[in-house]
């Protein structure tokens, strides 16, 4: 009979959740309207942006995929990547969330910056979707595992509009975000990877 995941480990797991959605969800909510609001940038600029973005996403999920399955590094298969990315999601957040208002910022600032996101993005998220199977061989704790990550990623949902609230304005709402994701992420990762074994 499996043994019973711990909270610890949950939590260290799980933990990640939050940081990675409160970075998601402002990408796609409130990006397009910042850029095209305070910069030069059209609105059709940026719907091509993220169809490029998209389509970079169709080739480099399997990659990371395939490079994650098959490179075993001292920390293992998976949690080796979400610390390698960490540094590249921390900086883009801070150059796409954080930009200088005063600053002549134009699409192709917008597509390498949102690019470089999702290059790190993938090489997290990928490795780390795969941890969460293979904490533990059981289906009902796989399945618990899962109820844990999704719960707290819906929390970081919420607090991304939370924050972004908080600000007088966009920049600052913005800032707020790219704030706690430069704080929080690395704590999170360094969790998730030392606390968190693969079974």
């Amino acid at each position: 009979m499996n043994q019973k995941t711990s909270i610890k480990t949950l939590a260290a797991y799980s933990g990640l959740a939050a940081p990675l959605a409160t970075l998601y969800f402002p990408i796609y909510i409130f990006l397009a309207d910042f850029y095209v609001k305070n910069f030069d940038i059209k609105l059709e600029e940026v719907g091509f942006i993220f169809l490029c973005v998209r389509l970079f996403d169709a080739f480099s999920d399997p990659i990371m995929g395939y490079v994650s399955d098959r490179f075993k590094t001292p920390l293992g298969f998976r949690r080796f990547w979400i610390i390698l990315g960490t540094p590249l999601v921390m900086c883009s957040a801070i150059a796409l969330f954080w930009p200088d208002a005063k600053a002549s910022i134009d699409s192709s600032y917008m597509l390498t910056w949102l690019i470089l996101l999702t290059v790190g993005w993938t090489i997290i998220m990928t490795p780390y979707f795969a941890l969460g199977a293979e904490i533990s061989s059981s289906y009902i704790e796989r399945s618990r595992i899962t109820l844990y990550r999704e719960s707290v990623a819906l929390g970081g949902t919420i607090l991304a509009a939370v924050l972004y609230s908080l600000g007088k304005n966009d920049f600052e709402g913005m800032k707020y975000i790219a704030m706690f994701i430069v704080i929080v992420l690395p704590l999170a990762s360094l969790l998730c990877v030392f606390l968190v074994n693969e079974e």
